[in-house]
């Protein structure tokens, strides 16, 4: 599809689509935070996630075959309990700050996740989804403007190690800078705030005090940490990479687009995001930030992702009113999906300035 056809697309239909209107359209309930359900959730996902554990030590004779599934299992379990503290970072846990920052750091600090620096530098995403330069955690390449980045990223996709080591490269320092030591990168160089570091600096305490204990758990023996928790961390990286992949790629160049300064504005960036259905289970299971993530997008401080279906119900049906294209994939074939689009686009995208 040509960009002339997608920027008629955007200025004839755009204008149509009203943030107070849709939120009208939605029923109050979904905005309604509930820190009860939330913190089930939240237990929910420890118990089975810690439950793998139990399983493969009392159930098992720790054969490869047994492995695997226990690397998987937990893997899965770490992916679903990040969700959780998401809705904490964007605020959609509760109406309290305190609690979210509580709830957050309970549910991220196992998964040695930074949760105050992860929260500041996924909110800026939010806020610039689909900009060419302003997006962060996304480093937009214009298709028609490949530099020396796209032949390293080029290099890294096609060897297939980008949903391996591409959380991992986040957290360290990556495109926006630190997460793990909050330094470096457009993330403490731009909009820096004494306080903001602060909170980092705490996460991050937590963190590596948490690494530190499980370490210790588990004897500070290298080989078991790898086996018990190494392994199902990379497998929740390989979830998380892709997952927000296919959230923000489509199929090919043309229907990924990105937009400059000029042509940008919040909504069409939320549009651009895609809805995907991995299967009934699997999108139940990781809170429908899979097949919710468009209006996920347009309302990201306002509605948990327990309501994010039911939302979403009705954003189909406000975008076909108004006949605004609304993206959904059914994707089955994720990790075979994400590696394909990755190796032949990267984080291309038809830009519209």
């Amino acid at each position: 599809m040509s960009q002339s056809i997608y920027y008629k697309n955007h200025k004839e239909n755009i204008h149509k689509f009203n943030l107070t209107e849709l939120s009208q359209k939605i029923p109050k309930h979904c905005f309604v935070k509930s820190p009860i359900i939330g913190t089930y959730y939240i237990l929910r996902d420890f118990l089975f996630w810690y439950g793998t554990y139990h399983l493969y030590e009392y159930y098992t004779d720790h054969s490869i075959p047994y492995m695997l599934l226990y690397w998987a299992f937990s893997g899965f379990w770490m992916w679903c309990q990040f969700m959780n503290g998401h809705d904490c970072g964007h605020g959609s846990f509760s109406n309290s700050k305190l609690l979210n920052n509580i709830m957050g750091h309970l549910s991220h600090t196992p998964l040695l996740v930074p949760f105050s620096t992860w929260a500041e530098s996924h909110r800026r995403h939010h806020i610039g989804h689909n900009h060419i330069n302003n997006d962060y955690s996304h480093a937009w390449i214009s298709y028609d403007n490949r530099d020396n980045k796209y032949i390293l990223l080029k290099i890294i996709q096609y060897i297939g190690i980008a949903q391996v080591i591409g959380w991992f490269n986040y957290m360290i320092g990556g495109i926006d800078g630190g997460h793990w030591l909050p330094f470096g990168g457009r993330l403490w160089n731009e909009n820096y705030s004494v306080s903001k570091f602060r909170h980092s600096v705490f996460s991050s305490s937590l963190v590596f005090l948490q690494f530190y204990y499980i370490l210790k758990v588990c004897n500070f023996d290298f080989s078991t940490f790898i086996v018990y928790y190494g392994i199902p961390w990379i497998v929740f990286s390989i979830w998380l990479v892709t997952v927000t992949y296919l959230q923000h790629h489509d199929d090919t160049i043309e229907e990924t687009v990105i937009y400059g300064d000029e042509s940008w504005a919040y909504t069409l960036g939320a549009l651009q995001t895609v809805d995907r259905s991995y299967g009934w289970i699997i999108d139940n299971l990781t809170h429908n930030i899979t097949n919710g993530h468009i209006i996920h997008h347009v309302f990201y401080t306002k509605i948990p992702h327990y309501h994010l279906e039911e939302a979403t119900s009705h954003l189909y049906k406000y975008l076909d009113e108004k006949r605004i294209m609304y993206k959904y994939r059914y994707t089955p074939d994720f990790l075979y999906k994400a590696y394909k689009s990755m190796s032949l686009h990267i984080n291309e995208g038809m830009l519209i300035n």
